[in-house]
């Protein structure tokens, strides 16, 4: 098996070549420049307030009017139903009393009183006495022989008009012709009757023989019509046209039920003469109709009441008021509108401290995010809760954990940049290129134009594999790093070659603020090139040299920005193959990258090496790579157990004399506690440096984002 050790250099070097670009501390962040916005109109306690107390008001207004409006719809409808019954109902009324004469039409009593030898006097008592008795509410009881012949009538008591012939009257012709009994409606002077007229017949089948007829009127006054109300739930009354033959019609009022409005009635059916003429010259039945207006409408139905020429004589009004439908419901809404209004009145103190309750820790939410616009990151923050306000507050505190443990790292940058300016430092003072560089006089100078685009302006660091220059891009107006291969590591045909052409194709698919953007591939000159984003900061290498172990607030921050780095290479299906400090960055602003895909592959390790070609730095191998191995993206969270274990350290676990000694023991021996290397580490950071240096890549969290999150878990204890 063939090992190599990749030694490359971008933007790195010794820490004596700290990048001194802007060696200044950092100033606040207190925005200054931006007036403090102050707050208009309503609080959020206030606007709560009233949001639920308007709420409140438009539910009690929806559920009266939606009461109201379906109140109407089913007293309409139900007025309606029963009114479209009235023709039924009446109909049943007279087919009542018609059944009545004729079951006493039938009696043998009644036939007996017919018979030839019966003198009037019993023919009178039976008709002003016995009939009443059995027919309740008759008015006016007449006895007709086979001939039509008056035999008796009640309303005469001197029998006065006997033997009168009544032949053309219609409702006895009837009778005697088809010997069925028949109803017809009369005037009796002012008022209207129903007359029931029955055969009496005397024998059955072929030997019955008729007797005569048995008629009775009955007045159709308040008592029929109190029946009638009870029967159609309504207003009931009769209204009569009193005119003669030839006259114009004059309606009059002849009967209503007791405490009803009868002229209501009557001027409502007058002053609709649609409505007349429907009854009283088409006979026909009208409504139902709304009559009148507001207090006064109603729902009225008319029947015409026809005489034995089939001529309207008269009309059954039969109205509801939509007033007195509704009675009930309105004094159900009066109550509810009440008891809404003592809810809404007892609910307002409570909308209002509920109110105050949930703005409470959003209040302090904006008094924070007010202080952290200022630069002051030591901010008092609600409580994480349940519900979204809790999502919201922890989310808060999460980024002002963030902000600080950024400014920290800042810090930290900053005092480094600070010392090496006081010591004289500069990006350009690079050390003497070694004898295997500087003897290939194609190597660009300073102030050199490199394939007549970039302007050399400073060495940034050396390595094994070529020199990286930080230059001018002349055509975009803006500075990059250069980085140079060495011309034998690249020739034509060469591994290197492809290995140069891999890092490009693989970096150029990454695009994250936590890793290093790869423009091009650059020839000139015989030589090959990487541009490359320019970041004026330092290597964590330079940093962890010049500080040791790192407190737990900065570590932290480039171990999540690592995390989510990796994560953005890992997306794209690359295996980095080589995390180590001296491939971090660290920029002034606390921003940190992750460069150097020089030995990365695809996941299904289809990389530039032969099989069993041992590509990375052997302090950071994982032990799959140590062996060879086709890896995945585990292999670079054992590199990254390495980085963090040596980040809080302040030394790498492993350590040998040799190069096969750190193979055998990233192969063998189980990385040492990091407490045991330092004592304040949170139990919890520990478990995740520990779980990502598992020897078994499987008992290795599955992801990079997996360990990012283990990462915010952790307290920091060291502000």
């Amino acid at each position: 098996m063939m090992t190599t050790f990749d030694t490359d250099v971008t933007q790195k070097d010794s820490e004596d070549q700290i990048d001194t670009v802007a060696a200044v501390v950092p100033a606040p962040r207190t925005g200054a420049g931006r007036p403090t916005p102050k707050q208009r109109g309503l609080g959020l306690a206030a606007q709560f307030f009233l949001l639920a107390a308007a709420l409140l008001a438009l539910t009690l207004g929806l559920t009266v009017a939606v009461a109201a409006w379906r109140s109407a719809q089913v007293a309409e409808q139900t007025i309606r139903e029963d009114l479209a019954r009235v023709p039924e109902v009446w109909e049943g009324y007279s087919l009542s009393r018609s059944s009545a004469v004729l079951e006493l039409a039938r009696e043998p009593g009644t036939l007996a009183i017919f018979a030839d030898e019966v003198d009037l006097s019993t023919r009178l008592s039976f008709a002003i006495e016995d009939a009443p008795q059995v027919l309740q509410e008759a008015s006016t009881v007449f006895l007709f022989d086979r001939y039509s012949g008056v035999l008796a009538r009640s309303d005469r008591p001197d029998g006065a008009g006997v033997g009168q012939p009544f032949a053309g009257v219609g409702w006895v012709a009837s009778v005697l012709d088809t010997w069925q009994g028949t109803t017809a409606y009369i005037r009796e002077r002012d008022s209207l009757a129903m007359v029931a007229a029955a055969p009496v017949i005397a024998g059955e089948g072929d030997g019955a023989q008729l007797q005569g007829v048995l008629a009775v009127t009955f007045p159709i006054g308040e008592a029929s019509l109190a029946q009638l109300q009870t029967l159609t739930r309504g207003e009931v009354a009769i209204v009569a046209d009193m005119a003669r033959r030839g006259e114009a019609p004059q309606p009059a009022l002849t009967a209503t039920n007791p405490g009803a409005d009868g002229v209501t009635l009557i001027t409502a059916l007058t002053n609709s003469p649609e409505a007349f003429d429907a009854v009283f010259l088409d006979g026909a039945v009208y409504g139902p109709v709304t009559l009148g207006a507001a207090a006064n409408a109603r729902e009225v139905l008319a029947v015409p009441i026809f005489n034995t020429s089939g001529e309207s004589l008269a009309a059954l009004l039969v109205a509801r008021s939509r007033a007195e439908e509704m009675a009930s419901f309105y004094a159900i809404r009066r109550g509810l509108v009440i008891a809404g209004a003592v809810m809404l009145l007892l609910s307002l103190p409570v909308s209002f401290l509920l109110g105050r309750r949930v703005a409470k820790p959003l209040q302090k939410l904006a008094q924070g995010a007010e202080l952290i616009r200022d630069g002051r990151l030591d901010v008092e923050l609600p409580e994480s809760g349940s519900g979204e306000v809790g999502v919201l507050a922890g989310a808060f505190a999460a980024m002002v954990e963030e902000l600080r443990e950024k400014e920290a790292l800042e810090q930290l940058v900053a005092d480094m940049r600070s010392r090496s300016a006081d010591t004289g430092s500069a990006e350009t003072q690079a050390a003497p290129p070694p004898a295997s560089v500087a003897r290939d006089a194609r190597l660009p100078a300073l102030g050199e134009v490199f394939g007549d685009r970039y302007k050399i302006r400073s060495e940034l660091g050396r390595g094994g594999m070529g020199v990286v220059f930080r230059a001018s891009d002349l055509e975009l107006e803006e500075d990059v790093a250069l980085k140079v291969m060495r011309p034998e590591a690249f020739a034509e045909a060469t591994d290197g070659v492809a290995k140069l052409k891999q890092e490009v194709r693989l970096a150029r698919r990454i695009s994250h603020p936590n890793v290093i953007r790869v423009h091009d591939l650059v020839e000139a000159g015989g030589l090959r090139c990487l541009s490359m984003e320019f970041v004026p900061g330092t290597t964590l290498l330079d940093v962890l040299k010049q500080h040791g172990g790192l407190r737990l607030a900065p570590g932290l921050q480039v171990a999540k920005q690592l995390c989510r780095g990796l994560t953005a290479v890992h997306s794209q299906g690359i295996v980095h193959r080589d995390l180590k400090p001296q491939n971090v960055m660290v920029l002034p602003n606390g921003v940190v990258k992750l460069m150097d895909f020089g030995v990365s592959s695809g996941l299904k390790g289809a990389g530039t090496t032969d099989e069993g070609v041992v590509v990375g730095t052997p302090a950071y191998m994982s032990p799959e790579q140590c062996r060879g191995l086709d890896l995945d993206f585990r292999s670079d969270l054992y590199s990254l157990g390495i980085v963090l274990w040596e980040m809080f350290a302040g030394k790498i676990p492993f350590s040998g004399s040799t190069v096969g000694s750190l193979i055998q023991q990233q192969l063998n021996t189980a990385a040492p506690p990091l407490r045991g290397a330092r004592a304040d580490i949170p139990t919890e950071l520990e478990q995740v440096v520990m779980a990502c240096l598992a020897k078994d890549p499987e008992h290795r969290p599955a992801s990079a984002s997996l360990v990012y999150q283990s990462l915010r878990d952790v307290l920091v204890t060291d502000w």
